[in-house]
C-alpha cells in the first residue's frame, strides 16, 4: 500500500523558515519507507533530500540526509 503526502510549510516567498517539528505520518498509517524534499526547488536554491526505512512495526529508523547549495 502506497501512502502519499504532499504539504508546503510556510509562506511560499519566505527563504527563511523557523525551526520546529511537523508530523507527516502517523504511526497508524503503518509508513516503513519515506523520502523528503525540501527547500527551493523552484529557484534550485538549497534543497535537501531525505530517505528513511524502518522494519513494519519498529520505532527506530535509518536513512539518509543530501544537501546541496547551487553555486
Amino acid at each position: 500500500m502506497a501512502v502519499n503526502h504532499y504539504s508546503t510549510l510556510g509562506e511560499a516567498t519566505s527563504y527563511v523558515r523557523s525551526a520546529g517539528t511537523e508530523q507527516v505520518f502517523t504511526n497508524a498509517q503503518q509508513v516503513v519507507y519515506a523520502t523528503c524534499y525540501f527547500g527551493d526547488s523552484y529557484h534550485v536554491r538549497h534543497v535537501t533530500q531525505v530517505t528513511l526505512q524502518r522494519r513494519a512495526g519498529d520505532n527506530f529508523w535509518v536513512g539518509t540526509v543530501i544537501s546541496f547549495y547551487n553555486q
